[in-house]
């Protein structure tokens, strides 16, 4: 069992793979959907705009946009595109990453993936070999 402090509240929770504990998710997931609510009927506002008037924090707003839960061209930023890419620097609408990145960063995986089974079965056609007892004397 993994108890860890809520990154939010600082409570004490069982950990389950989220950084803040149930009650604290909650409110996050009502906070989205205020956000999101308001930018259904308010597209293109500002950061600033959207935090005053649904009462979420800004830095809040960012990680939304970060995680892709919102896309950052309903929300216009106060200083031009808030963010870019994490590899190439490039503006994107939302994530770490653009879609040229992300495409390369899968097909590197896809890559170390199969070299990685390779190996396994390199190792495990060696284990399947047959040896005598004067072949391995001899070594």
């Amino acid at each position: 069992m993994d108890v860890r402090n809520c990154r939010r509240c600082s409570r004490i929770f069982t950990y389950t793979g989220k950084a803040i504990c149930n009650h604290c998710l909650e409110e996050e997931q009502a906070d989205f959907d205020r956000v999101r609510e308001y930018l259904f009927n308010n597209r293109n506002s500002t950061t600033i705009q959207v935090s005053e008037a649904t009462e979420v924090d800004v830095k809040v707003i960012t990680r939304f946009l970060k995680e892709g839960r919102l896309e950052s061209d309903l929300v216009i930023s106060e200083h031009g595109s808030e963010f870019n890419c994490e590899k190439c620097n490039r503006p994107i609408n939302s994530g770490r990453y653009c879609e040229s990145c992300i495409e390369e960063l899968q097909n590197d995986l896809k890559k170390a993936s199969i070299q990685i089974s390779n190996n396994l079965a390199s190792k495990n056609e060696m284990k399947m070999r047959v040896h005598t007892f004067e072949v391995v004397k001899k070594k």
